[in-house]
């Protein structure tokens, strides 16, 4: 019996492959500017390092805050391989909220490997109070010039012109 030895004159061309084991990672961005109020509708988008299987979903959920709900996870909508989003409606209370995403797996079979980057925001459905102080002492003469502050215990936007209203004691 003979052998005859055989020779490769060529590398095959398909003589390469990838091995990943790494999970996919996402951060998250928010529409408008914390802290949101109750019934604000806040875009919450996903994005991954790694396109993401086609025949996963994503779910997204948010933990309650104090005095609110908890969203449990819900699917959300695909806008490219490697973005997802969800239109959460905020809920009543305040604190904050965390945002968990689940059921993700990259096109490799990866599962999400850790916590998103900013996966907390604000919710802030208590009314700012102000306190208010005055210049001198009263009782005040008429044409005296007294200057009146506010001081609130929460930050106010600055577009906003709080007013004071003064009137005019009836004896």
């Amino acid at each position: 019996m003979l052998f005859r030895s055989n020779t490769l004159s060529q590398t095959p061309s398909n003589h390469r492959f990838e091995i990943d084991n790494t999970g996919p990672t996402a951060s998250l961005s928010y529409s408008g500017t914390a802290p949101y109020k109750e019934a604000t509708v806040v875009t919450i988008t996903a994005t991954f390092d790694d396109e993401i299987l086609a025949t996963t979903q994503p779910k997204i959920a948010v933990s309650s805050v104090t005095g609110g709900s908890t969203l449990t996870p819900k699917v959300m909508t695909k806008v490219y391989d490697t973005v997802y989003q969800y239109n959460y409606t905020v809920t009543s209370g305040n604190g904050t909220a965390t945002v968990a995403l689940s059921d993700v797996v990259d096109t490799a079979g990866n599962t999400l490997s850790q916590t998103p980057s900013n996966h907390r925001f604000e919710i802030d459905n208590t009314r700012p109070t102000a306190s208010l102080s005055y210049s001198g002492t009263a009782p005040y003469k008429e044409a005296t010039v007294v200057t009146i502050t506010a001081t609130f215990d929460d930050e106010i936007l600055a577009t906003t012109q709080p007013k004071i209203e003064i009137g005019r004691a009836h004896v």
